[in-house]
């Protein structure tokens, strides 16, 4: 994830948009998702990490 997470922020600069590292919420130190946001199945997202998301764009927004 951590190599997307640089080209998508190297594209959204590159082409003058911003960008928002929504992913820097959701990991633990070890850069994995933390336990407390992942769904049964150990890989997608569950419903409290969406609402950690929603908080930190509402958060971070550059239109606020």
């Amino acid at each position: 994830l951590d190599k997307i997470n640089v080209w998508a922020k190297e594209v959204a600069l590159d082409n003058g948009l911003p960008y928002l590292d929504v992913q820097s919420i959701l990991k633990d130190s070890n850069n994995a998702l933390k336990q407390e946001y992942a769904a049964e199945d150990g890989y997608h997202l569950n419903e409290d990490a969406y609402s950690e998301i929603i908080k930190y764009i509402r958060t971070h927004s550059i239109y606020q």
